[in-house]
């Protein structure tokens, strides 16, 4: 049973999350025009579509248009893909390989949901080589 001390205290603890938490809070979704490459093939990507097969790959990207300078901007993705090679400018900055608990073999495996794209800025041009097949981490060819 807890003590009223404790009570207390966890209530204000409860009070400061969202000082704590609010500048990572999402705002604004812009959702770019994305464009796909596969085997040497680029067409627009759209909501719905259908692209993975077995040990396939595929190159999602856009270009940065209509953000605010010195605001912050995560970066998801929901091609299907199991793992994503994220690049800013042709620079590697990180990966995606979040996959939905029903859908994952290994749900902890797969937490990388959300990438912060620190300095992005209206021009740059993002890329996500992304790898369709299996759920189950670690088993890229």
């Amino acid at each position: 049973m807890l003590q009223d001390r404790q009570i207390d205290r966890m209530i204000l603890k409860m009070q400061r999350l969202r000082s704590m938490y609010e500048g990572n809070l999402v705002c604004e979704v812009i959702a770019p025009d994305v464009v796909m490459e596969k085997n040497g093939v680029t067409s627009p990507a759209s909501e719905g579509m259908e692209w993975g097969e077995d040990f396939a790959l595929a190159t999602f990207s856009f270009t940065v248009s209509g953000i605010a300078e010195g605001e912050k901007y995560y970066l998801t993705a929901d091609t299907g893909a199991g793992e994503h090679l994220v690049c800013v400018n042709g620079k590697k900055v990180g990966i995606l390989d979040y996959i939905a608990p029903a859908d994952a073999f290994e749900p902890p495996a797969r937490t990388h949901r959300y990438i912060y794209l620190d300095g992005l800025k209206n021009g740059d041009a993002v890329s996500l080589e992304a790898y369709f097949s299996h759920t189950m981490p670690g088993l890229h060819p």
